[in-house]
């Protein structure tokens, strides 16, 4: 397999990855949070779910940072570049700000 075959295929991971944690974490801060918030603390019910959801998310994360880190050592990415893209995944909405982007420039 080429290089770039390598970067590609690192990359089309990436993307899968950015996007799954896109919008579970918009997901979780636009609808789980309220609504978590509001009958945790709120009306006084159980948010059991609301728990187990942040902890989806954390590890669609942990694969966010594998794929992260794959594509960023095939792609020669520099230290910086690699870190500053791996802690925009924990802002909601910017992973697909993030992907399109790279996607533009890996182009």
């Amino acid at each position: 397999m080429a290089t770039s075959e390598k970067v590609s295929t690192a990359f089309r991971r990436y993307q899968y990855a950015a996007w799954l944690v896109g919008v579970f974490l918009a997901f979780m801060t636009l609808s789980l949070l309220w609504f978590g918030l509001v009958q945790g603390y709120g009306w006084g019910y159980d948010a059991t779910w609301f728990v187990l959801g942040w902890q989806v998310h954390g590890f669609l994360f942990m694969l966010y940072l594998v794929a992260t880190a794959d594509v960023g050592v095939k792609a020669r990415w520099n230290i910086l570049k690699l870190l500053f893209i791996a802690v925009l995944g924990t802002v909601p909405f910017a992973p697909f700000f993030v992907e399109r982007r790279l996607h533009r420039d890996m182009a």
